[in-house]
């Protein structure tokens, strides 16, 4: 921009001592180095004076050059049509009103009252009674005899010389007389029920002899054979009789009257006794 105001300047100054009517104007006459000082000179003072009035001039504004540019014709944006097939708005949905439900109120169920079964106490297991026979132990011959009595066992004797009385004892089939007598010694106590007998019933002694599977009585109540004479000793009687058989040999009957008996004569002394 500085250049192009140099070049428009610079006539003009060149030809301002003309106008101005200078007196000191080149005259025509000089020769060339002058005439090229004074242009050296008068250039270089244009040129200041160019530079000064640059400063000092406003710059002008650059001129613009109109638009050479060819007009441009809008297309109007072709619109395409949407494709949409067309979208059918349903109308909104009328919620039916909500029903309300009464709560049913169940009624509590009355439990029953538990009844209280009380338990029932089974009544102790009897045993079925089998059939029943009686037996007795007597030792009455001894009385008539206790000069032969040995010493230390007449505390044994009873004063009626009964030592268990008529006692009935059920029993088994098969069972014999050695079995009721056991029985009944170990349940019952003499009839006087003296001290030896209290704790564990009649006191009974006897003996096994395996090889003919029998049993013999060798004492009842502390009285053992020949306690009282040399033909002392223990017997049976059933029914009024002597069976002709061991003890553990004769098979109780029901109703059978079994009398265990001490004789001092092989039984030659009691007779009937029993």
């Amino acid at each position: 921009m500085i250049k192009k105001c140099i070049c428009i300047l610079l006539p003009l100054l060149l030809l301002l001592p003309l106008g101005c009517g200078q007196k000191n104007s080149v005259p025509p006459t000089q020769d060339a180095s002058y005439t090229y000082l004074f242009r050296e000179s008068a250039d270089t003072a244009t040129e200041d004076a160019g530079i000064l009035t640059a400063e000092n001039t406003p710059t002008p504004p650059e001129a613009t050059l109109p638009a050479t540019t060819a007009p441009v014709t809008t297309v109007p944006p072709t619109t395409v049509p949407p494709t949409t097939a067309p979208v059918t708005t349903a109308p909104p949905a009328t919620r039916a009103p909500a029903t309300t439900v009464p709560a049913t109120t169940v009624p509590a169920t009355t439990r029953a009252p538990v009844t209280t079964v009380p338990a029932t106490t089974a009544p102790p297991a009897t045993t079925q009674p089998g059939p029943v026979c009686t037996v007795t132990v007597r030792c009455d011959t001894i009385l008539q005899n206790k000069d032969k009595l040995k010493a230390g066992k007449a505390p044994f004797v009873p004063a009626d010389g009964v030592i268990l009385d008529k006692t009935a004892v059920s029993f088994t089939d098969g069972e014999t007389a050695f079995d009721v007598l056991k029985r009944a010694c170990e349940t019952h106590a003499c009839k006087e029920r003296c001290a030896y007998c209290l704790n564990g019933g009649v006191q009974l002694e006897y003996t096994y002899t395996p090889g003919f599977a029998t049993y013999y009585v060798e004492g009842i109540h502390q009285i053992y054979e020949k306690d009282c004479g040399a033909s002392s000793g223990w017997m049976y009687s059933v029914n009024g009789t002597f069976p002709n058989v061991g003890v553990s040999s004769y098979t109780v009957r029901a109703g059978d009257t079994i009398v265990f008996a001490y004789t001092c004569d092989m039984g030659e002394d009691i007779g009937n006794f029993y």
